[in-house]
């Protein structure tokens, strides 16, 4: 059986932070931290494995890098570093209540969205390939 690689790993820990966000069961601060986690392992889903290697994690800058590759909103991305920087303000993310959490899982689902796309891009056959 061949090893998953850092990029399927990634993906699964993704889907299961995505489900933790959307359980409503969980308190709202558990809600945002795991909805921040999901966006933060599919950023480096999106910039490859090799460039993901290339940080010390939590870095803001793989947020940029993603910003950049698709055109994502400075204010959605804004807020997932600021998370970053207050990951441990339970104040902070309180007073920003539940439409922080509503933009974080929003670009949460977008970046899985540009990642099924790409995956669907990377198997589809190419021109001249049989079925």
């Amino acid at each position: 059986m061949k090893p998953k690689s850092k990029t399927e790993a990634r993906r699964e820990l993704a889907a299961v932070f995505l489900r933790d966000a959307s359980y409503g069961g969980l308190s709202l601060r558990s809600r945002i931290d795991a909805a921040f986690d999901a966006v933060y392992v599919l950023a480096l889903v999106l910039i490859g494995e090799e460039a993901a290697d290339g940080y010390a994690h939590p870095d803001p800058e793989v947020l940029w890098v993603v910003k950049a590759q698709l055109g994502e909103s400075d204010a959605d991305l804004s807020l997932a570093v600021r998370y970053i920087e207050h990951r441990y303000d339970y104040e902070f993310w309180i007073e920003l209540g539940s439409e922080a959490f509503e933009a974080m899982l929003s670009l949460a689902l977008r970046l899985q969205s540009y990642d099924e796309l790409a995956r669907q891009r990377d198997t589809s056959p190419k021109p001249g390939e049989g079925p």
